[in-house]
C-alpha cells in the first residue's frame, strides 16, 4: 500500500498526499517555508522527508534550503545540513560552497570560510570569483592583509580573474583603513587589466580621502569619474557633503547640495540631516532652521527621521 504525504508550501505544516513526492512539489514547499522566513522549520522538514525516504533530493534542492539559511544567517545549521548533505552521497557544488563560504564571512567566521575553501579545491571543485570575493570581503573585515595578497596571488595560479567587485572590496577596504595609496594602486591596476571602476568604487576610495580630511582629493575623483564615464549617484554627494561638514567647510557642501538637480538627483534624509548638522556644528543656527522650513518642510516626499 503507498505511503501518504501531502505538502503545503504556504504552512509549516505537511499532511497526505500519494507517494512518490515530485521534486517540483518538494522545491515550491521549502520556498514557501522560506518565504515565509521559516528556514529552521524548511530545514527540519526537509531532513525528516530525507530520513523517511520520501524524496531523493539532488543539489539543486539542498541548495535552496543552504541559501535560505544562510540569507538568515544560520551558518551552523547551514554547515550541518552541507555535512548531512555529503553524508547522504550527494556532492556539493560550487554555489553550495560558494553560498556557505559567503555566509560564514558575513558571520565573521573566516577561518571555517578558509577551511572550506581548501576542502572545495582538495575534492577538485573549482573555486570562483565568486569565492574568492567572499573571502577576501571577509579577511578585510579583520585586515589580515597578508591573507588578503597571498589569496589574490592565488587567484592568479589558478586564472581566476579578478572583477569589478574584487577591485571595489579592495579599494573600500584600503580607505577605510586610512590605506589610500595602496587603494590608487588597486585603482590603477585594475584600469590596466580593462576594467573600469563603477561609481561603488569612486564613492569607496571618496569615503577613503574624506575619512582622512582630504576631501578637496576626494572631490577630485569626482572629476575623474565623471571624466571616465562613471555616473555619481547620491552617495556619491552625500559623501561629499558630509566631508564638507566635518571639516566645517558647510558652504561648499551647500553648493554640492545645489547641484543635486542638475544631476539629475534626489537628496536623501541623510543628505539634509547631514547640512543641518554641519550649521549646528559652525554655530550657525538660523540658517539650520532656514535650512529647515525652506528646504526640507517643502519636500513632501521626505520623511523626518529622529536624528532631524
Amino acid at each position: 500500500m503507498p505511503f501518504p504525504c501531502w505538502l503545503e508550501p504556504s504552512s509549516t505544516v505537511f499532511t497526505l498526499m500519494w507517494l512518490p513526492i515530485p521534486l517540483s512539489l518538494l522545491i515550491r514547499g521549502l520556498k514557501g517555508l522560506l518565504s515565509q522566513d521559516n528556514p529552521l522549520e524548511a530545514q527540519h522538514l526537509f531532513t525528516s522527508l530525507i530520513r523517511f525516504k520520501l524524496v531523493q533530493p539532488n543539489v539543486v534542492t539542498y541548495n535552496i534550503v543552504i541559501n535560505g539559511l544562510c540569507k538568515r544567517a544560520h551558518a551552523s545549521t547551514a554547515v550541518t545540513l552541507f555535512r548531512y548533505m555529503e553524508e547522504k552521497g550527494c556532492k556539493p557544488d560550487t554555489v553550495t560552497y560558494n553560498t556557505i563560504i559567503d555566509c560564514l564571512c558575513k558571520c565573521r567566521l573566516v577561518d571555517q570560510a578558509l577551511g572550506l575553501f581548501l576542502q572545495m579545491s582538495k575534492k577538485g571543485i573549482m573555486p570562483d570569483v565568486i569565492t574568492c570575493n567572499s573571502l577576501i570581503q571577509g579577511l578585510c573585515d579583520f585586515n589580515r592583509w597578508q591573507d588578503v595578497n597571498q589569496l589574490i596571488s592565488e587567484m592568479a595560479i589558478r586564472s581566476i580573474s579578478p572583477d569589478v567587485h574584487t577591485f571595489s572590496i579592495l579599494v573600500d577596504a584600503y580607505g577605510k583603513e586610512g590605506m589610500i595609496k595602496d587603494a590608487e594602486d588597486v585603482i590603477e591596476s585594475m584600469i590596466q587589466r580593462g576594467h573600469y571602476p563603477n561609481v561603488v568604487t569612486y564613492n569607496s576610495l571618496m569615503d577613503g580621502y574624506c575619512l582622512e580630511g582630504e576631501v578637496d582629493e576626494a572631490l577630485s575623483v569626482l572629476e575623474t569619474m565623471k571624466r571616465r564615464g562613471a555616473v555619481p549617484d547620491i552617495c556619491t554627494y552625500n559623501i561629499l557633503i558630509n566631508g564638507y561638514c566635518k571639516k566645517l567647510r558647510v558652504d561648499r557642501a551647500v553648493d554640492l547640495f545645489q547641484q543635486l538637480p542638475r544631476e539629475g538627483l534626489s537628496p536623501t534624509i541623510y543628505t539634509y540631516n547631514t547640512i543641518l548638522q554641519g550649521y549646528f556644528l559652525t554655530g550657525r543656527h538660523v540658517e539650520a532652521q532656514n535650512f529647515f522650513d525652506e528646504k526640507m518642510m517643502l519636500n513632501k516626499g521626505l520623511k523626518i527621521d529622529m536624528a532631524t
